[in-house]
């Protein structure tokens, strides 16, 4: 066919082959409409993501790391966002939002475990001023999907002039605080900091980009696709003293590996012949092994 061209290789995607000599007497109507009904579901791979701690640091970060205007979760409080960003709605899915008030990063792969939050919120809702102490320090959980390629606000607060933001500006995923209005935009070339925790790191420990702000804020971007296909917790800071953000991301990504779709099939009873396995039944280091070996490059 003239559509398929040496690009359509078929990697990493589910396919039927078929072939058929075409016989006007058996088809005098024209060659048979092919249909494909499917049932099938997203393998979320087991193994845990973690991306280093990436951070920046306001120039003058002031007393509050927002203004008084309210703010909202997956989308904006009465229209407001910082200026320059990105105002979407979010349309990645469901967020659920934690919000620990005078409190920063404890450490550790699980830095909720034993904590509770102050304030809990989800998709659509509005988060007062009052609820938020803006004069402490601020760790919080947002619960969220990248499997798309989702864009929008995940965070706002404070207003365009003073204002908190999260989301998605473009093609980076964008954590601001203390920015006061009219706020110019970051340099075409970013400045590289130095290790005082202002230089923003990707997965393998190379630096992405980082810079400081004039007007007294601080805003760090990461590119959306490094959390393309994956789901869990986006966590961040604000440490009001440093005059500091800081994002991190913790969670699973979807995969196409043989050995996981195997893994996931015994485990899930809802698919046709599926056992419906626990996961003491299984072997857990042996498929995770399998896993990585078909993850190895092979020569062509």
């Amino acid at each position: 066919a003239r559509e398929w061209t040496e690009a359509h290789r078929l990697r990493g995607v589910a396919y039927v082959y078929f072939e058929a000599d075409y016989d006007r007497d058996l088809f005098p109507s024209g060659a048979p409409q092919i249909r494909v009904r499917c049932r099938g579901k997203r393998v979320l791979d087991p193994r845990e993501w973690l991306t280093p701690m990436a951070m920046a640091r306001a120039e003058t970060p002031g007393t509050l790391w927002a203004g008084q205007d309210p703010g909202a979760v997956g989308t904006t409080a009465g229209g407001a966002i910082p200026t320059g960003e990105d105002g979407g709605d979010w349309n990645g899915g469901k967020i659920t939002a934690r919000f620990h008030c005078g409190r920063l990063y404890p450490g550790g792969e699980t830095p909720e475990r034993g904590l509770g939050p102050d304030l809990e919120a989800a998709s659509g809702d509005v988060l007062e001023a009052s609820a938020l102490d803006r004069g402490a320090n601020l760790f919080a959980a947002f619960d969220l999907d990248f499997a798309g390629t989702p864009s929008g606000t995940i965070w706002e607060q404070g207003g365009s002039g003073y204002g908190v933001y999260l989301g998605v500006t473009g093609e980076d995923l964008v954590f601001r605080a203390f920015m006061a209005g009219g706020a110019d935009p970051p340099p075409a070339s970013p400045v590289l900091l130095d290790g005082d925790g202002a230089a923003l790191l990707d997965a393998e420990g190379h630096v992405l980009k980082a810079w400081i702000e004039g007007l007294g804020g601080a805003r760090l971007t990461l590119p959306r696709a490094t959390f393309a296909g994956r789901r869990g917790t986006l966590y961040v800071q604000i440490d009001l003293a440093a005059g500091t953000v800081a994002l991190w991301f913790r969670g699973r990504k979807y995969s196409t590996n043989p050995a996981l779709c195997l893994r996931d099939y015994m485990l899930t009873p809802q698919l046709r012949g599926g056992p419906g396995w626990r996961p003491g039944d299984l072997d857990e280091d042996t498929i995770l092994a399998l896993a990585n070996l078909a993850e190895e490059q092979v020569p062509l």
